[in-house]
């Protein structure tokens, strides 16, 4: 395993490509162009347009379960709590061709960069245990959410209140934890300054306590090399 200062050096040297890539100043640090963009995107992600308003992959709730990834530091899923998690295929497509494997997963999942050995993890779960992130509506089976809040209250009062503590966590800045370019549209705002439309993936929520199997962790890298 390697340790901080190796892990220090490779994120230095991953920032410098990403810094070129941006095109930030040559008196901008590396990290700091990194965190720039980053911090830029959290605004970015909360103002709502008519744009904001994207096709999204709709989960085939027919099926008995579905096979979902997840990346995070940690040796162990927790499914005692809330895991945001997405379609394997659809965020296989932000790395694939990318040199910064973990680079590329972090922009795409609308995640601050982190220098620590990330894992992603895939399993298999029920689609009736999954809920979207969205203000308008928490059904998988939709291909859009809406900017627009029901008219009457939901029952789903769990779903409402993920959304609402979700927004009121991500849109800060200046805080001694991060925030995040959280949308609320069901979709991750890719943070890569290069993207043209900025929509990452669509994203899923994990009811806590929901059942999981067949759990399999890997490396960014043969996460994204692997062959659909």
């Amino acid at each position: 395993m390697s340790g901080p200062l190796e892990r220090r050096r490779r994120f230095v040297i991953a920032s410098l490509a990403t810094a070129l890539l941006f095109g930030c100043a040559t008196t901008q640090t590396p990290e700091a162009g990194l965190d720039a963009a980053y911090t830029r995107s959290i605004p970015a992600a909360a103002v709502k347009t008519p744009d904001s308003v994207r096709t999204l992959t709709p989960i085939d709730t027919t099926k008995r379960e579905i096979t979902v990834a997840h990346l995070q530091p940690y040796p162990m899923i927790d499914p005692t709590r809330y895991i945001w998690i997405s379609l394997p295929d659809e965020l296989r497509a932000f790395c694939k061709d990318k040199k910064d494997k973990l680079l590329a997963l972090e922009m795409a999942l609308g995640v601050p960069p982190d220098p620590k050995d990330d894992k992603v993890f895939t399993f298999k779960i029920s689609p009736a245990d999954l809920f979207r992130p969205c203000a308008s509506s928490p059904d998988t089976t939709t291909t859009s959410c809406s900017v627009d809040l029901p008219r009457d209250a939901s029952a789903d009062s769990m779903s409402e209140h993920f959304v609402l503590n979700q927004m009121m966590t991500s849109y800060r800045i200046g805080f001694s934890s991060p925030g995040y370019p959280f949308t609320g549209m069901g979709w991750s705002y890719d943070w890569d300054p290069d993207s043209a439309t900025h929509q990452g993936v669509s994203e899923y929520v994990t009811k806590p306590g929901a059942a999981i199997t067949d759990i399999a962790s890997t490396t960014p890298a043969a996460f994204c090399e692997a062959h659909s």
